[in-house]
């Protein structure tokens, strides 16, 4: 396999030299460290939502979005990182299963829904406010604040893991009465379950307490706790009030226009909408009403996922300016699509002064270690033809991670890898320098 020299200069301005190995991610066929780790939270779990109009047990209905003069109630979501410590004594937390509160089971999957059953007792609590646990577990942390009408319902997803997830589902009746449902994500399985609990409006805060998901999914213990409230939280401003009532009608229209999400490989370019439809949903992209919709219709079709994850997420000035940026892209051809989006998405990331804590989780997700210099991958992007190319890229770059002199950076870069069975084996993330780059010597040699 053909390697290539390259330069490094490091934080003092030494130059050293080092190894890329090209095409990483279609060649290594290496399995994942079998030893167990440390467990090291190292960024806060990453908060994304959508909403619609409906239940959360209904799913979207083609309605119109809340009128001008409803009565918004704001959803104050944080969530925090665990040690691994927390999770063994997890049941010592003034808790219950949320097993207890279910009373509604919906799958695709019969094996999900009986694991939904038998299982979420021994990892998936509920807890009427859990404050010792906040003040006494240091973790990195994600707060997010969102709007919600009467008839209407947000889903916040939570996850520490590409491959794990809790969504709260939290709805109004046309009465404003609050309901409560749970999307958990397993993998390709996704269990909803209806609650007999919620939530009080004003009331006090509800917490969800998360240990370690099974040990495949790598993903650290999350708690959250969840408040729904008629006063505005004093740190918001009236324009960010605005912009959190102008997102949520924003995913609402999102929600009509989602198709099929493509396959969920990295990589991978599968287009799931006609070129017709593509090109129209480009134009659309110009117009602030149709922005963000338009957005996620592009990205989900293209399998551009960092993109449709912004989308999803951003606030109003970060999606404008993805937005212009996509406008200016020259996509004359399907197969060009998701990599332009991506090189939008990533040169407007790169151009913030200090990346908001949701959107950072969004990317470390998307490019482990590498995501910590979103300017060097947009300028590396100039030259990458297809979504394959760019998850080399971000592989070579992950590789190279794993000689950082800082453990955080090591250790995000290797679950990145792991993730995509790219990781070499016994890799020791914690060790002294000699060891570890013995190590990558000997991975290399068995290139």
């Amino acid at each position: 396999m053909p390697n290539v020299d390259v330069n490094r200069t490091d934080a003092t301005g030494r130059t050293f030299r080092t190894r890329c190995w090209a095409l990483l991610v279609v060649t290594m066929v290496l399995g994942a460290c079998a030893a167990p780790l440390p467990k090291m939270a190292t960024v806060p779990p990453k908060i994304r939502a959508r909403a619609w109009t409906g239940s959360p047990l209904s799913g979207p209905k083609l309605a119109a979005a809340p009128t001008e003069d409803v009565e918004w109630v704001w959803i104050g979501v944080r969530a925090r990182a665990l040690s691994n410590t927390w999770a063994a004594g997890s049941t010592d937390v003034d808790s219950t299963p949320v097993s207890a509160h279910t009373t509604l089971i919906r799958s695709q999957s019969a094996t999900a829904a009986f694991e939904a059953t038998s299982g979420l007792s021994e990892w998936l609590r509920v807890s009427p406010a859990s404050r010792a646990l906040w003040a006494n577990e240091m973790g990195p942390e994600n707060v997010a604040w969102f709007a919600i009408a009467p008839s209407t319902t947000v889903a916040v997803e939570v996850s520490s893991s590409r491959y794990a997830s809790v969504a709260l589902l939290l709805g109004l009746d046309a009465a404003g009465t609050p309901m409560l449902a749970l999307d958990v994500s397993r993998g390709t399985d996704v269990v909803r379950l209806g609650l007999d609990l919620a939530p009080e409006i004003d009331g006090s805060t509800m917490s969800l307490l998360m240990p370690s998901w099974p040990s495949q999914y790598s993903s650290d213990p999350i708690a959250l706790r969840v408040r729904l409230t008629t006063t505005p939280p004093p740190s918001l401003e009236t324009t960010e009030l605005a912009d959190l009532v102008e997102l949520t009608r924003e995913l609402i229209a999102a929600s009509t226009q989602r198709p099929a999400a493509a396959p969920d490989k990295p990589g991978e370019a599968v287009i799931t909408a006609p070129w017709p439809s593509l090109l129209h949903a480009l134009e659309s992209v110009a117009h602030p009403a149709s922005r963000r919709g338009a957005l996620v219709y592009l990205a989900a079709s293209s399998g551009a996922r960092l993109t449709e994850e912004v989308a999803l997420t951003a606030r109003p000035a970060l999606l404008r300016a993805v937005g212009e940026l996509v406008t200016k892209q020259r996509i004359a051809r399907p197969e060009q699509l998701g990599v332009a989006l991506e090189s939008a998405t990533v040169e407007a990331l790169a151009a913030l002064s200090e990346l908001p804590t949701d959107i950072y989780a969004v990317v470390v997700q998307w490019a482990g270690a590498a995501g910590d210099d979103l300017a060097v991958i947009s300028e590396f992007m100039a030259g990458v033809l297809s979504l394959a190319e760019l998850d080399a890229l971000l592989a070579n770059e992950n590789a190279f991670e794993l000689d950082s002199s800082s453990p955080a950076a090591r250790l995000r870069a290797f679950q990145w890898l792991k993730i995509r069975d790219l990781a070499p084996k016994d890799f020791p993330i914690f060790d002294d320098n000699d060891t570890r780059r013995a190590a990558l010597e000997a991975w290399e040699a068995e290139l």
